[in-house]
């Protein structure tokens, strides 16, 4: 019987091992897949700072044509995970704001790129108003 417990404890410990093994093979594999690409994340806000929540973020892959899609959160965030590295176009749009595109966005293998983006007012534009004194023409000899 003694005997009969240690050829249990062995088989046990054999199972514990195969087990172990397991778990290290699948997390080397789960890696391998996660170095091999980028991320993108950041906040969307507009002139004023405030975050701007439910604005839609367009990320196409210059490359391959791939469009991933998100939309911001109550904060303002957003974030595009396992992005094959490559040149990628950001597109972010919210009603009442005129769109934001960002050309050539590089992502680099496990680089995580932050972009933060400011949405403007849609039609506004700065104006600079630049007075000159008024000149007096009348009576200036010629």
């Amino acid at each position: 019987m003694h005997g009969a417990l240690r050829l249990l404890a062995k088989a046990s410990s054999s199972q514990s091992l195969a087990f172990c093994l397991l778990v290290i093979v699948t997390a080397f594999e789960v890696f391998a897949q996660s170095a091999s690409t980028g991320a993108l994340t950041g906040t969307v806000t507009d002139a004023t700072g405030a975050v701007v929540p439910k604005a839609a973020i367009n990320l196409r892959n210059n490359g391959t044509g791939l469009l991933l899609t998100a939309v911001t959160d109550l904060e303002g965030f957003y974030r595009f995970s396992l992005l094959p590295p490559g040149q990628y176009e950001l597109r972010v749009e919210m009603a009442g704001f005129a769109p934001h595109i960002l050309r050539e966005v590089m992502i680099q293998i496990s680089e995580v790129r932050r972009i933060d983006v400011e949405l403007a007012v849609k039609g506004a534009r700065e104006e600079v108003d630049v007075e000159f004194p008024l000149l007096q023409t009348e009576g200036a000899a010629l």
